[in-house]
């Protein structure tokens, strides 16, 4: 009897679990079509507003600080999701990870900020740029910020996903509000960098006041065994994520913004395409981890 109690606790267990799993792959899915869709319906408006040299200069601006974001997130997507999902049943440990993990972010953005303000001054292509580049610092921002890899952790996805919704929707109506002529280019960039950075902060504020995850003090040992531990995870999946910036970046720097315009075009219906299955991926992640 008792190991049929024991079989039954544990099926009952499983069920629960793959119906969180489930839940939080829908969420997940639609925080990433949220991420990728909104910019698509603004797409043919911008491209008509700035025409394809304006578009390609938001394209290629982005391209550049994409390289930062990828160091200043470290893998954490991953890696952090799966350290939340271990520990998130002890409060004073998810704490810990949190901060932590807060913390070497925010270290990284203050690295990647004087670097980016250096490579940009003293490169040509760059520097015509730069009011753009300057403005788009506040996505590395947000990067800190940005806690999706919490939330996948405690399988918590459908709050962020209606704080990223709201706000980017905000986001396109303030596009088609605000941004009428080709000289509302840096103020297209204020918007959309704004978007990610409000994001960041209002979930960061539901952290503190709904999930009570709080900071805590951590020590430099803290930041450096997070660093280790983080480094393969980081180094494979930023492979990937700075060959998906390169082809922008290089027709940008070596061509034209125009051609960063035609290729980022293009490249975004392929990004639609694979959003459905990079959801997938997310979420089974901290599933497994936590099983």
């Amino acid at each position: 009897m008792t190991r049929s109690f024991i079989t039954f606790i544990s099926e009952y267990y499983k069920k629960i679990m793959m119906n969180r799993l489930l839940n939080n792959m829908s969420w997940l899915f639609i925080l990433n079509f949220t991420n990728k869709i909104i910019p698509f319906f603004t797409f043919p408006y911008i491209t008509r507003i700035f025409l394809p040299e304006g578009f390609g200069v938001i394209s290629f601006s982005l391209a550049f600080i994409a390289y930062f974001q990828v160091f200043i997130d470290y893998g954490f997507n991953l890696t952090g999701a799966r350290k939340v999902a271990t520990v998130e049943d002890d409060e004073k440990e998810l704490s810990r990870v949190y901060s932590t993990i807060i913390s070497t972010k925010f270290l990284f953005f203050l690295i990647s900020v004087p670097l980016i303000i250096i490579i940009t001054l003293y490169n040509d292509t760059l520097f015509i740029y730069r009011e753009i580049i300057f403005i788009f610092i506040l996505m590395a921002l947000s990067n800190v910020l940005m806690p999706t890899w919490l939330f996948q952790g405690i399988q918590r996805v459908k709050d962020m996903t209606i704080i990223s919704l709201s706000v980017r929707i905000i986001f396109m109506i303030s596009v088609f509000t605000f941004v009428k002529s080709p000289e509302d280019l840096a103020l297209y960039a204020i918007l959309y960098s704004g978007s990610f950075l409000i994001i960041g902060i209002v979930s960061m504020i539901l952290i503190d006041t709904k999930i009570k995850v709080k900071f805590c003090k951590i020590s430099i040992k803290n930041i450096t065994d997070m660093i280790r531990d983080g480094f393969y995870v980081f180094t494979s999946s930023a492979v990937i994520s700075v060959m998906a910036s390169t082809g922008v970046f290089v027709l940008g720097l070596f061509y034209s913004a125009e051609y960063s315009g035609y290729y980022s075009g293009i490249e975004k219906i392929n990004q639609v395409i694979t959003m459905l299955f990079y959801s997938i991926g997310q979420a089974i992640f901290p599933y497994h981890s936590n099983t």
